[in-house]
């Protein structure tokens, strides 16, 4: 039984372990998953705007500079309309003074209406080929035709494969016009000294997507077109927002982005490797896997653990339930855990000591039954008398409790305030002792009153309201608890209902003094609606109306002792708030006339 109760208990921690493994390890991956989904797109995003950002400003970089060198030359047309006029060596002086204006420039010349030279200047060391210069000086004369600005497309020299481009600028009030030709390489400085990361880089496109600028001369020089069987950076290029992964112009997958040159139709593009791009990812997305490795192994680990932990006890309790139910009801079972579980062992060990404690009174019952059948015969011939016994007792304690018990508690307060005035004011104790003794008597009196009549003494040939006003007076002065009594006079009751008043009303003072220790308490006696109320309010400490106190009957005879006339007592009090005793007896069928 034990070995197959051990085969399920391992199962079953099989299936807690796998449940509760499978739950940490999805949870685990969920989170994980949200976690690099917001690291990618926040890298995603923060790369593509770098980019963009990049691009943007190496285009606004290269287009000043290009504006730099267009803008002397339109000044210069436009200032100089009449240089057509001039003599050749005013107009030599003019191109030699463009010249020195800006280092770029490397060649210039001014045509007459018929496109022939009429002026040439050309930077030393620059000098381009008679073949060169005239084929580009032919395109820029016929483009400038048309009264519109020119701008070349990118040409590199013969001699040293510099990039070049060509302008020209016809004059407003004449036919004439002026070629410049302006060296590019601070545009490829530019594009070289673009950095992004630590391996990004920029290039240069015209419009048929050649390469006119970049970090490799070789492949600018090349005249290489990177469109070529590329259709992502096409798609790149059409999109002036667009970031987009393909492969690079150094042949790895990059992160690219674009912008346009303003004042050409050139395009920068911007590219970044991919495995850098993404570097903070990959990191993160790999510390990410391994806390996920090392929290499931962990998750699993706690799973086995609190698997085997909880269903142990489990096997413990089954195994015991098993004996018990065989009949072994000597078996005890013995789990400490301090959970619910333990409570569980203890509940059936409780029901097994009932049921063992049951067998036995069952034993004991059937070999019992036939004596107390002939018992119970007895019992109710006596019941009569013995409910007639109980219920006499019943009347003579409330009497005791009602007579002695407010005297002797009056004495005891007498006698302590005796002791505290010994070492005070001894002056005083001797009345004390007199009034103790007095009480003495009075106590003992009234015993013999209870004996004799059961009438309490006090009330003797004096009205309620002296009685009540008498003790009061004498309680005061015994305590220092003044109490203000005010009665309505005009009422005659019957002696029974005088001496429960009486009583009810000494009990509730003498409890708001002794435990409730009131400073101040108000009592009214007065006559409405037919009825007879008492009302005593003190300040102390209150109690709970609704828990019970072993060996005090005080409240209880107070409603037993109303009920018998007729009325009723209700009590508000709570911890730490004053206490309100009300009693109402109808004074039909209580009245002494």
């Amino acid at each position: 039984m034990v070995s197959g109760m051990n085969f399920r208990t391992n199962r079953l921690a099989t299936r807690v372990t796998i449940i509760f493994f499978l739950a940490m390890a999805a949870l685990l991956i969920v989170l994980a998953t949200v976690f690099a989904w917001i690291i990618y797109d926040s890298q995603q995003t923060s790369t593509a705007a770098l980019q963009r950002e990049t691009a943007q400003r190496a285009a606004a970089t290269i287009d000043a500079h290009l504006e730099s060198l267009r803008a002397p030359i339109a000044n210069a047309v436009q200032l100089r309309a009449d240089l057509f006029q001039q003599t050749p060596n005013d107009q030599q002086r003019f191109l030699t003074n463009l010249l020195l204006q800006n280092p770029s420039y490397i060649d210039l010349a001014l045509l007459d209406e018929q496109g022939q030279v009429i002026a040439a200047v050309a930077r030393m060391g620059h000098r381009l080929e008679n073949a060169e210069r005239d084929a580009d000086r032919a395109a820029a004369f016929q483009a400038a035709q048309s009264g519109q600005p020119y701008l070349s497309r990118v040409h590199l020299t013969t001699a040293n494969r510099e990039p070049y481009i060509v302008m020209s600028q016809p004059f407003d009030k004449s036919r004439g016009v002026l070629i410049v030709w302006m060296n590019l390489n601070h545009v490829w400085e530019i594009t070289a000294q673009v950095q992004i990361g630590d391996s990004g880089y920029a290039y240069i496109l015209d419009a048929d997507g050649n390469l006119i600028a970049g970090r490799d001369v070789a492949r600018v020089i090349a005249r290489e077109n990177p469109l070529h069987n590329n259709p992502k950076l096409r798609d790149l290029l059409r999109d002036p927002n667009a970031v987009n992964d393909y492969i690079g112009l150094n042949g790895e997958t990059v992160l690219g982005a674009h912008a346009p040159i303003a004042s050409t139709s050139w395009m920068i593009v911007v590219e970044t490797p991919r495995r850098e791009a993404y570097l903070i990812l990959y990191r993160s997305l790999a510390f990410i896997a391994i806390l996920l490795i090392i929290s499931v192994l962990l998750a699993a680990g706690i799973a086995h653990y609190l698997a085997v932990r909880l269903l142990k006890p489990i096997d413990l309790l089954r195994h015991g339930v098993g004996l018990i139910a065989q009949g072994q009801l000597d078996h005890t079972i013995v789990i400490k855990t301090n959970d619910e579980i333990q409570e569980l062992a203890n509940e059936f060990n409780t029901m097994t000591a009932s049921l063992r404690r049951a067998r036995m009174e069952n034993e004991t019952w059937t070999r019992e039954l036939g004596r107390r059948v002939e018992e119970r015969t007895a019992q109710v011939i006596d019941q009569k008398q013995q409910l007639a016994v109980l219920e006499e007792r019943q009347r003579i304690a409330r009497e005791l409790h009602d007579s002695i018990t407010q005297t002797l508690f009056t004495l005891t307060i007498t006698l302590e305030s005796a002791q505290a005035f010994l070492k005070k004011d001894a002056r005083r104790v001797p009345a004390l002792i007199e009034r103790a003794h007095t009480m003495g008597k009075t106590a003992l009196a009234e015993t013999r009153a209870l004996i004799a009549n059961l009438r309490p003494v006090a009330l003797g040939q004096r009205s309620l309201v002296d009685a009540l006003r008498d003790e009061f007076v004498a309680l005061t002065a015994r305590t220092g608890s003044p109490i203000d009594f005010q009665a309505d006079d005009g009422n005659t009751l019957s002696p029974d209902c005088e001496d429960a008043l009486y009583r009810i009303t000494l009990e509730a003072v003498n409890n708001a003094v002794k435990h409730g220790h009131a400073k101040y308490i108000v009592v009214r006696l007065q006559t409405m609606d037919h009825k007879i109320k008492m009302i005593a309010q003190d300040d102390g400490v209150g109690f709970d109306t609704t828990a019970e106190y072993a060996g005090h009957f005080g409240l209880k005879m107070m409603r037993e002792r109303a009920r018998a006339l007729g009325g009723d007592v209700s009590i508000e009090s709570a911890l730490g708030k004053s206490t309100i005793v009300r009693v109402e007896i109808p004074i039909q069928g209580n009245s002494g006339k």
